[in-house]
């Protein structure tokens, strides 16, 4: 366990004073620079916080590809050459678990990037 204050404080802590000491002498290109870090240092946080969403990807390709190990980039190329292969008759039962699938990580990184995101129904 990491002692306090861990990342994600130090990036909240640097966040508050760049918005609150900084930014509001800040004009121009320097302010809107310091805008981007501010969002850079808001979706690190949330990063932290879906810390574990990498590692539910990677369960979630073992099982959808039926592998016993890989990382995620290796077994995202598996997943690609198997799309790429036309192998995978619409509307089967494997189909809609890869489409699942890809509407779960796409929702995942949405989540990171854009907190205001609302799921459709």
């Amino acid at each position: 366990m990491r002692d306090k204050p861990d990342g994600k404080d130090l990036l909240e802590v640097a966040e508050l004073t760049l918005k609150q000491d900084i930014l509001p002498d800040l004009e121009g290109d320097a302010r809107y620079q310091a805008l981007m870090i501010a969002s850079a240092m808001r979706i690190a946080k949330r990063q932290m916080d879906g810390i574990d969403a990498p590692e539910q990807e990677r369960r979630d390709l073992l099982d959808l590809l039926a592998c016993d190990a890989g990382d995620v980039l290796s077994l995202n190329k598996l997943l690609v050459q198997k799309i790429r292969q036309g192998n995978i008759a619409e509307g089967s039962k494997e189909y809609h678990k890869i489409q699942v699938h890809l509407l779960k990580v796409a929702e995942m990184k949405l989540q990171i990037s854009n907190p205001g995101y609302q799921k459709i129904p």
